[in-house]
C-alpha cells in the first residue's frame, strides 16, 4: 500500500522537462475551491462520451471483491446526443472565512470532477460505468461532508434515496441548495452528522445516536481527507454506516498531502474484513484525483 502511494505521487510529479511522459503537475494549489469569492455559484456541465469507461482497477487489500458485486454492467446503445446540465449553488463565504475549518461552506473542484463522470457515464450509457444505474435507481446513498450539496442535487435523481450529511451548521446551506435546484423533490434529505462526535461515543450510544431509517448501499466520501485529525472520525463513521457485504464505500480525494493519504489508507485497512480497489485513473479527467472503493465482510465486526 506504502509503494502505491508513492507510485500515485510519483507519477503525478511527472517527469522531468524534455523527457517522454505527462507534464509535471503543481501540488501546491491549495484546498482545490471551483471560486471561494461568489455567494451564488453557477455550474455548467458539458456532457461528453468519457476518454475511457474501462479503467484499471487494482485491489491493494489483496482480497478482490468480484466484479458482479461491485456493478452490473448491462450493453445498451450510447446515446449521441450531447447534453448542458446546469445548477446553481448558495455559498457560505462569510463562514469559510470566519469559522475555523469550515470549508464545506464552499464548491470543490473534486465533487465538480465527480459529478461530471456520473452524469456524462449516466446520459451516454457507457457499458462499463462506475454505476449500474438501474440498480441505483433502488439504491440508498449516504453522502459524508457534503458541503453545500452539490452532489445530492445532481445524483439524488437518479437514486432511490439520497442522504446528505455535514455538520450542523452546514445543513441549512444544503437545505438551501436543495430547494433552489431540486423543488419539491422527496427522495432527498439533509441531516447533521458530526464525524467527531460519532467516533467520541460509545458503541451503544454510536448505535442509538447515529442511525438511519433504511441502511444505505453506497457511502460517498468526496474530497474529505484533507487535514490529519479527521481520520480517525472519518474511518469510524464509514465503518460505522457500512453494512457487510451490502454497502459500498466510495472514497474520491484529491491529491494533497501524501503523507495525509497513506494514514488514511492505512487506517481504513487496519480495519478487519474490509476490501478496498483502487478505481483505475482512467476514469478520471484529472490525475490530481483518486479513487477507491470499499466493502466490509461479514467477518468484520468493525470498530469499538
Amino acid at each position: 500500500m506504502k509503494r502505491r502511494i508513492f507510485l500515485i505521487y510519483t507519477n503525478l510529479k511527472g517527469t522531468s522537462s524534455g523527457s517522454e511522459g505527462p507534464a509535471a503537475v503543481d501540488l501546491s494549489h491549495g484546498l482545490g475551491y471551483v471560486d471561494s469569492s461568489k455567494g451564488l455559484l453557477e455550474i455548467s456541465f458539458d456532457l461528453s462520451i468519457p476518454e475511457s469507461s474501462e479503467g484499471n482497477s487494482e485491489d491493494i487489500s489483496q482480497t478482490k471483491v468480484k466484479s458482479k458485486s461491485k456493478r452490473l454492467i448491462k450493453r445498451k446503445n450510447v446515446k449521441i446526443s450531447a447534453k448542458t446540465v446546469e445548477v446553481q449553488l448558495f455559498q457560505d463565504i462569510t463562514s469559510l472565512r470566519s469559522r475555523k475549518g469550515d470549508t464545506g461552506s464552499v464548491v470543490w473542484k473534486a465533487s465538480v470532477e465527480f459529478a461530471h463522470l456520473v452524469l456524462s457515464q449516466h446520459h451516454f450509457n457507457v457499458e462499463n460505468s462506475l454505476f449500474d444505474f438501474d440498480r441505483l435507481k433502488a439504491s440508498h446513498i449516504l453522502e459524508l461532508g457534503s458541503g453545500t450539496g452539490l452532489l445530492g442535487v445532481l445524483i439524488s435523481p437518479l437514486s432511490g434515496r439520497y442522504t446528505v450529511t455535514d455538520i450542523q451548521e452546514l445543513v441549512p446551506l444544503i437545505q438551501k441548495n436543495v430547494t433552489k435546484n431540486l423543488p419539491g423533490s422527496s427522495n432527498i434529505t439533509a441531516e447533521s452528522l458530526d464525524w467527531i462526535a460519532l467516533r467520541a461515543s460509545s458503541p451503544l450510544q454510536r448505535n442509538r445516536l447515529f442511525r438511519l431509517d433504511n441502511d444505505p448501499d453506497l457511502i460517498l466520501v468526496v474530497d474529505c481527507i484533507y487535514h490529519p485529525s479527521l481520520i480517525a472520525p472519518l474511518i469510524s463513521t464509514l465503518d460505522h454506516f457500512a453494512v457487510p457485504l451490502k454497502t459500498h464505500v466510495l472514497v474520491l480525494s484529491e491529491l494533497r498531502s501524501e503523507d495525509v493519504l497513506r494514514d488514511f489508507l492505512s487506517s481504513w485497512l487496519e480495519i478487519p474484513g474490509w476490501k478496498i480497489h483502487n478505481v483505475g485513473e482512467k476514469l478520471l479527467r484529472n490525475r490530481r484525483y483518486v479513487m477507491w472503493i470499499g466493502v466490509k465482510s461479514a467477518a468484520s465486526k468493525g470498530l469499538t
